[in-house]
């Protein structure tokens, strides 16, 4: 359902919880800001699988999990940690260390959802290790590392004598079945939500035709991207997993271009470029903005609006330019931006944006991780050298 644009980049899952209801299988939002965000609860066999990670120790004590990109474990931790909050638990879903996460203290214990662990090492230690002094939190805790790298066992110190390496896959959508129950609901929402002016949704056999061409074709992610592409090609049922996810990027360039209007052409494009570029740093503010201007990059084809001017158009929020999610779609946008608007510019502006506000080692490994995902989830999906 289209959401309040009065909520903004204030939007969170609570407020989409409250503005939705959380009805149906699948539920898209459409932010001020216009990117969609679609949440879907049509696996029901992922949660149960989420919630035995976290519950797998006895007593107090970590867990890790190893769960490929696309698959969802974002958004299945969240609604674990939903359903917990329910039951009286504290549960903070944790992204970087260098932001504060407040949570309320739970009756029943904490949880605690840590995504990408391995780019915060320093931090996870000294986490671990506070609570496993009891300086941090009182009672029972959980804490799940969500992670892609399965070699995260081999690196990360647990400390809790509870604790262990509990594996978790999490794989693609099992069945054809299941697929399209996720297909068929969203697909049906974002008809609504957008208006879309197709007389009729993809059939059945039609999307089993598609299912069948890869094994990427099963991942949540590259469904969702699917159904959302129907709405703008309804035609292009064929395609593969590479192709949408590009397409998607490119729908998404020419919505933003209309919001940049006040913008000359070459003023557009630094705006983009610098929106794929925030996803090395999780959002660029007023500071790093200013840092890039006066590095004089080359810009052929660029030039460098305002930063007055900047902060007000639709891609300043919350104080900074904010990075793309899901990975893989900030990975195929910043490809996109790269190559259309920078190509053999792409290292003096990567390199700058790892560099930015002279790092210590820790921040450097942590730009430099973001870099080597994105890189990753880009060949991956094209087959192309890492």
């Amino acid at each position: 359902r289209p959401a309040d644009e009065s909520q903004g980049a204030a939007m969170n899952v609570e407020t989409i919880r409250e503005m939705t209801g959380w009805a149906g299988d699948a539920v898209l939002v459409r932010r001020e800001d216009g990117q969609h965000f679609i949440v879907s609860t049509v696996v029901p066999y992922d949660t149960g699988k989420m919630e035995t990670l976290a519950f797998a120790s006895d007593g107090t004590g970590s867990n890790l999990g190893s769960i490929g990109g696309g698959i969802g474990k974002t958004r299945l931790a969240v609604e674990l940690g939903d359903r917990l909050r329910e039951e009286g638990w504290g549960v903070c879903l944790v992204g970087s260390p260098l932001h504060p996460h407040a949570f309320a203290n739970g009756k029943r214990g904490n949880l605690l959802l840590i995504d990408y662990p391995e780019l915060y090492p320093e931090a996870l230690d000294n986490l671990l290790g506070l609570l496993n002094s009891g300086h941090l939190l009182a009672g029972q805790w959980r804490i799940v590392l969500l992670s892609r790298d399965d070699r995260l066992a081999q690196t990360v110190d647990l400390h809790a004598p509870g604790s262990r390496d509990t594996s978790l896959a999490l794989e693609p959508l099992p069945d054809e079945e299941t697929a399209w129950k996720l297909f068929d609901a969203a697909s049906l929402q974002m008809q609504q939500a957008m208006g879309s002016k197709q007389a009729a949704r993809l059939s059945r056999e039609r999307f089993g035709e598609w299912l069948a061409q890869d094994a990427h074709h099963h991942d949540p992610l590259i469904i969702l991207a699917f159904a959302l592409n129907l709405q703008y090609q309804s035609d292009a049922w064929l395609i593969g997993h590479a192709a949408i996810l590009d397409r998607l990027v490119q729908h998404e360039i020419l919505r933003m271009e209309k919001g940049l209007t006040q913008f000359g052409r070459e003023q557009r494009r630094t705006l983009l470029v610098l929106k794929g570029l925030a996803a090395l740093t999780g959002g660029l503010g007023a500071d790093e903005l200013q840092a890039l201007r006066v590095a004089q990059l080359p810009a052929d084809g660029l030039a460098w609006p305002s930063l007055p001017d900047i902060k007000k158009s639709p891609l300043w929020q919350a104080g900074q330019i904010a990075e793309i999610h899901p990975d893989r779609v900030a990975a195929y946008f910043l490809h996109r931006v790269a190559t259309d608007f920078i190509e053999g510019q792409e290292s003096a502006w990567l390199w700058q944006c790892l560099l930015l506000g002279e790092p210590d080692d820790a921040l450097l490994r942590i730009r430099l991780g973001r870099l080597a995902r994105l890189a990753w989830d880009y060949a991956w999906q094209n087959s192309v050298g890492y």
